[in-house]
């Protein structure tokens, strides 16, 4: 993702009324979205975020843009180090490519439903965990594995399902956890992921995080 050369950007199409109207309303939130940087060029709105948000700060930034008839056109990514927010209104999505016989079957369901039935079977705690918890779990999942980014690349490169307890993945040493089923995802650096997507993946979640600084992460998900 770039806020110099936008991929797929349709020249022939003018500059939308409603882009200055959503970077200005964006810029408006700078503080409650803790937007660092902004840029409007050409037909991108882009914002350099804080380093770690919570997944409140993914959702609020996507129902401005919802508002604003730019719903479908919004991505995140990291550029040299930093995390990034843009919403471009000149984005067209690639063109699906034509049915191949040696195309591959997709596999995201076996892939999801795998990795929560082997937490389900050897986390301790797991007994505890509604079923209703796992389905969801799985269902993420499965979602996060089948978004490309805008010009079609895969956008993650590791991700893992866990259980955290008492010390784990941010909770408090001291006071008792309840478990809770905890999915990790390592997202590649440099591709501009579609934000809506993403939230449309995650909305089931009950909090979460998106960073770039390393130290914020546990180093099993590294």
């Amino acid at each position: 993702m770039t806020s110099i050369s936008p991929p797929n950007i349709d020249t022939s199409v003018p500059l939308t009324t409603h882009q200055p109207a959503v970077h200005s309303v964006i810029t408006n939130s700078a503080c409650t979205l803790r937007i660092r940087k902004s840029l409007l060029k050409c037909r991108v709105s882009s914002h350099v975020m804080s380093d770690t948000n919570a997944f409140s700060t993914l959702f609020a930034f996507q129902r401005i843009a919802y508002a604003n008839m730019n719903g479908t056109q919004t991505f995140v990514g990291s550029i040299a180090g930093e995390l990034v927010f843009s919403v471009n209104a000149g984005h067209v999505p690639p063109k699906d490519q034509p049915p191949s016989r040696k195309r591959s079957r997709d596999t995201t369901e076996d892939e999801a439903q795998c990795a929560v039935d082997k937490v389900r079977k050897s986390e301790a705690g797991a007994k505890i965990v509604t079923q209703k918890s796992f389905e969801t779990a799985q269902s993420s999942v499965e979602k996060m594995l089948k978004i490309r980014g805008a010009t079609g690349e895969r956008i993650i490169e590791a991700w893992a399902v866990s259980m955290r307890t008492s010390g784990q993945w941010g909770a408090s040493v001291n006071t008792p956890a309840q478990p809770n089923i905890v999915i990790a995802f390592r997202l590649s650096a440099g591709v501009a992921i579609p934000l809506w997507q993403l939230c449309s993946a995650l909305d089931v979640c009950r909090d979460g995080i998106i960073t770039v600084d390393a130290k914020q992460v546990s180093s099993k998900a590294q």
